[in-house]
């Protein structure tokens, strides 16, 4: 026979001991894209014992159907709170989790508190125990009345919302449940925050969009225009298009600037899907077979030292032979990239935060103006992220410690690209982010000869 598993209730009874009443608190539904989530707290007598209570995922629907009715019965206190999805958007799913515990913890009485693996600022003891629900009787408990209370509400949604078979995946993305919302569309009880993640998983591709087009009053549209619609109606806020995509939120008939590609052509860059949130829509000006050819993106300060000027022409005068050369169209750093590129011969890419119409900073609307003609302009919002994608190399030349190079850096690290730096003068403020980095693990870039093993 198989043994059953049991709480050995360590920290229970040391509390007892103590003369101190312990509340256990946990939680069910933090991974599913749908549902709420159900939070619960339990206070026994002290001494209390039940050895089949226990982690409510290990025991069956039936025997924890059995120990739900059993633990309200016995419990000197109990409490289940139902967190509702627009919550959880509102804040994200830690953190509201904390806060049900906290309020929880707040409302029953008891001298310490146990959670599992959640800490909690309170005005009494609190333990965050990893696998909680397999330790503390009064944790397995709350898990207990969590999980069965929840389960039974997604039931009661099943039958509102059939389509996605609320009542067996408990809200779960099963693959029925994401059929569904490619089908119908998300519901009210979908966590919008989560199912942007769907969206995201998804496989774009231009076989994927190829037949997928929406009449709308005045004409058809295809989906990349779709995109572009939203891409424009939003301001690129990606949730935002996300939402609309998954929605699907009808277009109207509007001018949409062109040129653009979208993540569904097959020009769209193989980089950028790399992304954990690759834009759906780039807007350009200029030669889009760029972005298709070596890059290496070069980076640093807005104010640019007499040192950080000459490294950075001689870095890029060297790379303009063999790589396209990708910058921010910023001040500093940026536009010395641009300008070094044109002038010797070679291609150059910039990637601007503001719309393409739009020519910030001023001093660069020279190089705005040659760009658009023979080199390429793209507009997206989180710049920095592109930045870091398009290319398999960054090199910082100059950077403060605090700067948004740095943020550049970071996407560059998530996504497992080389990083470069140049050293600086030993206490050079406007240098240090670079130390910093090559302390951290970048590559230090010091002589010209590694340019040519690029």
């Amino acid at each position: 026979m198989k043994r059953t598993k049991t709480c050995p209730n360590d920290y229970e009874h040391e509390y007892w001991a103590k003369d101190m009443y312990v509340l256990g608190i946990d939680e069910a539904g933090r991974g599913p894209l749908a549902g709420p989530l159900s939070v619960a707290g339990v206070v026994f007598e002290q001494g209390y014992e039940n050895p089949e209570i226990y982690d409510s995922k290990a025991i069956s629907e039936k025997k924890r159907d059995e120990l739900f009715e059993v633990i309200m019965e016995d419990a000197l206190y109990w409490f289940i709170d139902i967190v509702p999805p627009e919550i959880i958007d509102r804040y994200n799913i830690y953190r509201a989790d904390q806060l049900s515990m906290t309020e929880i913890a707040n409302t029953l009485p008891s001298d310490i508190v146990l959670t599992d693996a959640m800490p909690l600022s309170l005005d009494r003891p609190c333990i965050s125990l990893v696998k909680g629900d397999q330790k503390s009787v009064s944790i397995a408990a709350a898990s207990i009345l969590a999980k069965v209370y929840r389960d039974r509400l997604m039931k009661e949604y099943d039958l509102l919302y059939p389509e996605y078979g609320f009542a067996k995946n408990k809200g779960y993305g099963t693959k029925q449940h994401m059929q569904a919302i490619e089908q119908y569309g998300i519901t009210p009880i979908h966590r919008r925050s989560f199912a942007l993640q769907h969206i995201h998983s998804r496989n774009f591709s231009e076989e994927h969009y190829r037949l997928k087009r929406i009449y709308i009053p005045g004409g058809l549209m295809e989906q990349r225009e779709i995109l572009a619609y939203y891409a424009c109606r939003y301001n690129g806020d990606w949730n935002r298009i996300a939402m609309a995509e998954i929605c699907h939120e009808e277009p109207l008939i509007t001018d949409i600037p062109t040129p653009y590609i979208t993540i569904c052509d097959t020009a769209y860059p193989v980089m950028l899907k790399q992304l954990r949130y690759p834009p759906f829509v780039l807007f350009y000006e200029g030669d889009i077979t760029l972005i298709q050819k070596n890059c290496v993106t070069v980076i640093g300060s807005r104010k640019i030292t007499p040192y950080g000027y000459q490294v950075t022409e001689h870095i890029c005068r060297e790379l303009s032979r063999k790589y396209v050369l990708v910058s921010g169209l910023a001040k500093g750093v940026d536009g010395i990239v641009h300008a070094c590129a044109i002038k010797n011969g070679g291609r150059t890419i910039g990637v601007i935060g503001s719309g393409l119409s739009v020519h910030y900073p001023y001093v660069n609307e020279p190089l705005y103006k040659t760009m658009r003609r023979d080199h390429l302009k793209q507009h997206f919002p989180w710049r920095n992220r592109i930045l870091a994608a398009l290319s398999g190399k960054i090199i910082v030349t100059q950077a403060a410690l605090k700067s948004g190079t740095m943020l550049t850096v970071n996407e560059a690290l998530e996504l497992n690209r080389e990083v470069w730096c140049v050293p600086h003068p030993f206490d050079d403020e406007t240098g240090k982010g670079c130390g910093l980095l090559i302390q951290q693990g970048a590559n230090l870039l010091y002589e010209t000869e590694q340019l040519e093993e690029f």
